[in-house]
């Protein structure tokens, strides 16, 4: 094991494994989701976890010397933002805002490269957005039923491709999944990626199984809480599931919510 970046006043270090894997300490008692330090050792990029502080606005991407020094921090798109990931390519810091936008920081000096907003997914592998739609459901309500209409129809049923993953999409599910756990409405949730046959390419569908209920509220709530994590131009649909179309998306996405052995409701 060895030692890429320290700052002994801070007992904050950087250690890079024998497996070419790298680990990191806490920094100045707040938890550190990655660390990027320089080849030569002088400094590191450091991205404190989102939730290390209770402010609704925490510059958490910062850049510091060996001797704790702060060299820059990354710039905010917005008044109520944080920065939920980050990694290093070759044009630059990558990182994602909690208010959806994507930017790559020069890692030198912390000035801002490039800026767009959007909806862009978590993994490594992939750097480009979600083709973005030109509607927006938020309030979901009256266009997710258009959806919805379309995919029961015979040649309208999605090709579902996988599920939607990242630091965005884990705090939606957290909190609709609290939501449906208080009010009984949904058996199951998913959140997946799928194409609609609507010329839009995949997009992120929000698909649910449910009993009897007033899928209007259901949809109204869901937008709530979808307004209140995303910008008013990032869109979601919402599904809500027969039998035949919740067996074709349980073959590539598993439920983030299910209310089956919880509570006596009967899903249909």
């Amino acid at each position: 094991m060895e030692a890429l970046f320290s700052i002994q006043p801070l007992l904050f270090a950087v250690f890079l494994d024998s497996d070419g894997s790298a680990h990191w300490s806490e920094y100045d008692g707040k938890k550190v989701t990655a660390a990027f330090p320089s080849a030569d050792g002088a400094r590191c990029v450091v991205l404190l976890d989102s939730q290390a502080s209770p402010k609704p606005r925490f510059e958490n991407l910062l850049c510091v010397d060996r001797s704790g020094k702060m060299l820059w921090t990354g710039e905010l798109p917005d008044t109520h933002d944080c920065f939920m990931e980050s990694h290093m390519e070759p044009d630059g810091l990558h990182a994602w805002s909690f208010s959806c936008h994507w930017m790559v920081f020069d890692p030198a000096d912390g000035h801002v490269v490039r800026r767009e907003f959007g909806k862009y997914e978590s993994s490594r592998t992939v750097g480009a957005p979600l083709r973005p739609r030109k509607a927006c459901l938020v309030p979901v309500g009256a266009q997710a039923f258009e959806v919805w209409k379309m995919a029961q129809a015979p040649r309208g049923v999605p090709r579902f491709v996988g599920e939607q993953e990242g630091p965005f999409e884990r705090r939606l599910k957290e909190k609709l999944a609290a939501a449906f756990l208080n009010d009984g409405l949904v058996g199951r949730a998913y959140l997946a990626q799928a194409d609609l046959h609507d010329g839009t390419g995949v997009n992120v569908i929000l698909a649910l199984r449910t009993p009897t209920c007033d899928e209007q509220k259901v949809a109204d709530d869901i937008g709530t809480i979808f307004a209140s994590i995303f910008a008013a131009d990032v869109h979601l649909d919402i599904l809500f599931l027969k039998e035949h179309s919740e067996a074709a998306v349980r073959k590539v996405c598993q439920p983030f919510f299910r209310r089956d052995g919880h509570t006596n409701v009967r899903i249909n």
